[in-house]
């Protein structure tokens, strides 16, 4: 049985991300073992909702520019969302990402980081971790697939 039989989630994996203490030092030792190349690092100071409470974090990321699926590295500079987790993930498109942290909440994953957007369509990921401890799954609206692809293609 599937948790999305209505076809509301991309099931090709969009990509694995780690966290780590320093971003820079992660991506050129990645680089020079695996051959790999990363997008420009973004700086990001956001509102989150981690488990119903408003948190304030400040987060350096990458993506692998080689993919799908692609690596994400990120660096948490303020705040302790992504480490007090020990967050490591797999990432999934969602057309309708409302719906699909809704479905995985009622199968057991309920969503424990999103980010605060205005309205639940808005929505941008969500993290929802695995009941048994294992990896967590996160939801990448489809809205945000083209400021994505313009990032890791080099642009702003």
């Amino acid at each position: 049985m599937t948790f999305f039989p209505d076809g509301s989630l991309d099931r090709r994996m969009f990509h694995s991300g780690i966290v780590v203490p320093s971003l820079e030092e992660t991506a050129q030792q990645y680089g020079e073992l695996f051959g790999m190349r990363f997008a420009r690092p973004l700086r990001s100071r956001q509102t989150v909702r981690v488990d119903g409470e408003l948190e304030q974090v400040e987060l350096q990321i990458t993506y692998s520019i080689q993919g799908p699926p692609h690596l994400e590295i990120i660096q948490e500079d303020a705040g302790d969302v992504w480490r007090r987790f020990g967050l490591n993930h797999i990432g999934f498109w969602a057309e309708d990402i409302a719906g699909a942290m809704r479905t995985l909440e009622r199968n057991g994953f309920p969503p424990r980081v999103h980010d605060e957007a205005p309205d639940p369509d808005s929505t941008r990921y969500s993290y929802h971790p695995d009941p048994s401890g294992g990896l967590w799954i996160e939801l990448n609206g489809t809205h945000f697939a083209a400021v994505l692809e313009n990032w890791l293609a080099g642009g702003a």
